[in-house]
C-alpha cells in the first residue's frame, strides 16, 4: 500500500502531455523571445509594405518618365523583384509572429499544444530561411558563372 502511494505522488508530480514543463528561466527565455519576436514581426510587416509600395512605385515612375533608353524593361524588373521579395517576405514574418504569440499564449496559459504550435511555426521559419538561402545562393552562383562565361567570350579576360 505505501509503495503504490509513493508511485502516485511521483506520477503526479509529472506533467500532463497538455502541460508544460519548464523551469522558470527558461519560462523568462521564451516569453522574452516572444516580446522581441512579436516586434521583429511588426518591422518585419512594415518593411514587406514599404518594399512593396516602393516596387510598385519604382515600375510605374520610371516605366513612363525616365529619360533613359528603353527605361521600361530594367525598372520594370527591378520593380518586379521588390514586389516578389516583399511577397515573399510575408511567410517568415508571418511564422515568426505565430511562434510569438503561441509561445506567450503556452507559457501564461501552461498549455503544451500551444508550446508545440509556436515551435512547430519556429520550425517553419527557420525551414523557409533555410531554403530561400540555399537558392539566393545557388542563383548567385549561376549569376557569376554566367559573367565569367560573358566576360571570356567577349574577348574582355
Amino acid at each position: 500500500m505505501e509503495n503504490y502511494e509513493q508511485e502516485f505522488q511521483e506520477k503526479s508530480q509529472l506533467p500532463d502531455e497538455n502541460q508544460f514543463f519548464a523551469n522558470p528561466q527558461i519560462a523568462g527565455y521564451l516569453l522574452t523571445t516572444s516580446k522581441w519576436g512579436k516586434f521583429l514581426a511588426i518591422v518585419g510587416y512594415v518593411v514587406m509594405a514599404l518594399m512593396i509600395v516602393f516596387g510598385i512605385f519604382i515600375f510605374i515612375t520610371l516605366s513612363f518618365g525616365s529619360p533613359f533608353p528603353e527605361p521600361g524593361f530594367m525598372s520594370g524588373i527591378m520593380g518586379f523583384f521588390y514586389v516578389i521579395v516583399g511577397a515573399l517576405y510575408f511567410i517568415p514574418v508571418t511564422n515568426l509572429l505565430r511562434y510569438s504569440m503561441e509561445i506567450k499564449k503556452g507559457i501564461d496559459s501552461n498549455d503544451m499544444q500551444s508550446i508545440n504550435s509556436g515551435f512547430r511555426n519556429l520550425k517553419s521559419l527557420f525551414k523557409f530561411i533555410g531554403i530561400f538561402t540555399v537558392v539566393t545562393l545557388a542563383l548567385y552562383a549561376i549569376i557569376v558563372i554566367v559573367l565569367i562565361l560573358s566576360l571570356l567570350f567577349s574577348g574582355f579576360l
